[in-house]
């Protein structure tokens, strides 16, 4: 059997973070900046998630968004 990398998402593990996804939804300032990317306001958004989250995190946040 291979070993997985630490971070690697299996189907599996996709599957069940749509479940969850689908009845829990997302965080709240996730949600926020979904809000200002369908306003077309991607800067404001992007300042946003950089404010909340760390400046590390800011080019996955990009990408989801």
């Amino acid at each position: 059997m291979a070993v997985l990398r630490h971070g690697y998402v299996t189907k599996h593990t996709k599957s069940g973070q749509s479940i969850i996804r689908e009845t829990c939804g997302f965080a709240s300032f996730k949600r926020r900046a979904i809000d200002l990317f369908k306003v077309s306001k991607p800067k404001q958004a992007l300042k946003f998630i950089k404010k909340t989250t760390g400046h590390t995190s800011v080019p996955r946040g990009r990408e989801r968004s």
